[in-house]
């Protein structure tokens, strides 16, 4: 049912993606989330969303 997604994502991650950009996306929300954690008064459900973010950094379109 889902092979034609598999096959096109499969093919955008291994041929096309970019890399150096979901690292930077990665790492970007990654210091957004500590940042957050740091305050005087942590703000964790801000700081979560930074690492949901970050999490989805390496699927196509994450970084947008």
């Amino acid at each position: 049912m889902f092979h034609q997604n598999e096959v096109e994502q499969s093919t955008y991650n291994f041929e096309y993606a970019d890399v150096t950009s979901c690292f930077t996306c990665f790492e970007q929300y990654e210091k957004e989330a500590q940042q957050l954690l740091a305050l005087e008064n942590p703000l964790p459900l801000p700081a979560y969303e930074r690492i949901l973010k970050a999490a989805h950094s390496f699927q196509p379109a994450g970084c947008a």
